[in-house]
């Protein structure tokens, strides 16, 4: 559950936050 949140704030940050590097990480 808590993953769960957290995973949903990761690709929210990501969009927000330049969203290459969150993607690079997203992808693997």
């Amino acid at each position: 559950m808590k993953a769960n949140q957290i995973r949903r704030a990761v690709k929210r940050h990501s969009q927000v936050s330049g969203g290459r590097r969150s993607g690079g990480r997203n992808n693997g």
